[in-house]
This record gives C-alpha cells, sequence and structure tokens, in this order.
C-alpha cells in the first residue's frame, strides 16, 4: 500500500492543484487526489504510481497513473487479482481514464485489460464524485466476464506453431514499422519459471507480455550483434501494447 507521500515520490504530478497554464479556458480541471478520496471512500487503496518522464511539458502536470486495488484483496498474495487503474493528465493531453487490470503474482507482473471488456474516461468538464462513482460500478460489473474469459484462456492450448505465431503478432504490436531488430521469437515464448511452463494460452500471454514489455525478449542487430529489447517505460505505450495483447490472447480463444 502506497502512503500520499509515497505517490508524491513516484507521481508528483497527481498532486497538482490546477491546470497547465497552457490548456484552454474551457478546460475543466480534476484533481488526481480528489479522485484517489472518491475512490478510497469506496475502499480502493492505491498501491504503485509513475509518471512519464518529459522534456517538453511541465513535469508538474504531466501524465501518471495510479494502480489501485480494493480492500478486500489487499493482502492477497497468489493467482491473479483485479486492480483498477487510474490514468490522468492536467495539461489537457488526456481525459481521466479509469481502467480494469490485473495482477498476476507469480511473476509479479500487471496486465491490463482491452478495451472491448471495460474502460471508463471521465471528460474534466463533470461532476466528480457521480461520475468516478458510477464508472467504478460499471468497471467492477465487468469483474465475471473478465474472470470468464481468463478462465477461457486457461483452457486453450496453443501448438507451437501458434504460440510463436502469436510471439511475432505481439512483436509486431510492440516495435511496429519502425523495427530494425531481428527478433528471436523463441526468447519471447521463453518461459521463466516453473509456473509460466505450458501450452496454454494464458501462459503464453503472460510470458509474451513480461518478455516484452519489460526488456527480456532477445534479438540481433543488423551488424549480427544479439541484445535484449528495451523495457517498455512510458505510461502510454505500455497501456497500448497490454490493450492490444489483451484482445489478441482473446482472438485465440
Amino acid at each position: 500500500m502506497f502512503t500520499r507521500q509515497d505517490l508524491r515520490a513516484y507521481a508528483p504530478s497527481a498532486f497538482a492543484t490546477e491546470a497547465a497554464p497552457t490548456v484552454s479556458s474551457r478546460y475543466g480541471f480534476i484533481s488526481t487526489v480528489d479522485v484517489l478520496d472518491v475512490l478510497e471512500e469506496s475502499g480502493y487503496i492505491p498501491v504503485s504510481a509513475k509518471q512519464n518522464r518529459t522534456r517538453k511539458r511541465d513535469p508538474l502536470f504531466t501524465t501518471h497513473a495510479v494502480v489501485l486495488r480494493h480492500e478486500s484483496v489487499i493482502d492477497k498474495k497468489e493467482g491473479e487479482v483485479q486492480q483498477l487503474l487510474l490514468r490522468n493528465s492536467h495539461n489537457g493531453s488526456q481525459s481521466l481514464e479509469l481502467r480494469f487490470g490485473l495482477y498476476r503474482f507469480v511473476c509479479a507482473n500487471g496486465l491490463v485489460v482491452g478495451k472491448s471488456v471495460a474502460e471508463e474516461k471521465i471528460r474534466h468538464t463533470v461532476s466528480l464524485a457521480a461520475a468516478v462513482g458510477e464508472s467504478v460500478d460499471r468497471i467492477i460489473s465487468k469483474t465475471d466476464a473478465v474472470f470468464s474469459v481468463i478462465e477461457r484462456m486457461k483452457l486453450t492450448d496453443l501448438t507451437a506453431e501458434q504460440r510463436l505465431e502469436f510471439a511475432k503478432e505481439a512483436a509486431a504490436f510492440r516495435f511496429g514499422a519502425a523495427q530494425k531488430t531481428e527478433m528471436d521469437f523463441g526468447s519471447i515464448i521463453e518461459a521463466r519459471r516453473v509456473e509460466d511452463e505450458g501450452e496454454s494460452l494464458w501462459k503464453t500471454f503472460n510470458v509474451v507480455q513480461e518478455s516484452l514489455s519489460q526488456g527480456l525478449a532477445r534479438g540481433k542487430t543488423r551488424r549480427g550483434s544479439t541484445i535484449n529489447v528495451r523495457p517498455i517505460d512510458s505510461i502510454h505505450n505500455t497501456m497500448d501494447f497490454n490493450e492490444k495483447l489483451w484482445d489478441l490472447a482473446e482472438a485465440y480463444i
């Protein structure tokens, strides 16, 4: 559990008390701290936070993300646990977002559920408490559906060819047309712990997500040197990759 002091250390932009001076007068400022107050009243407690590094924008107003878990699961230490992901900025670059997330304890890895399942955007022009409360209710109502999808992933086995194809499609999401490295696709689906060994779609999805988002996969440069891919750093790229990967996994069921 993060204290407010922890949050300030990892995501100081969450504590902005006004919008960036560059936004228009029509911009409706929504304090992230006020949103956290509303969520904590409903039992959701921050467990981690980060903000984007920025050179062009003022770091006091940049995009930041806070992960929260309900107090009823705060002491859970195995399996998967539901999370809320709050993303906001105070520079006009995006709306306040609440997303459905999952945390998998075996690999200490956070997952983001695809947009097709649970995503809530709250414009900076509305009544805060009512909008946040309604958004949380809608997200939580999808819990059974999300875990039903997970169960189907666990029951779906992939062939060796399908697992490699999954890795190739995921790498395309991760690197796009700008990819300059010849990927070792086998390293993307390489299990790094006993619990991840197996051919199920769920295990494949988790291994691929960890490999590509945390920089564990390997590739070769044009000169033939072996390198590890870089981990994903920015909040936007992390969310975008995770959303696409979830949707890809659903397509394999």
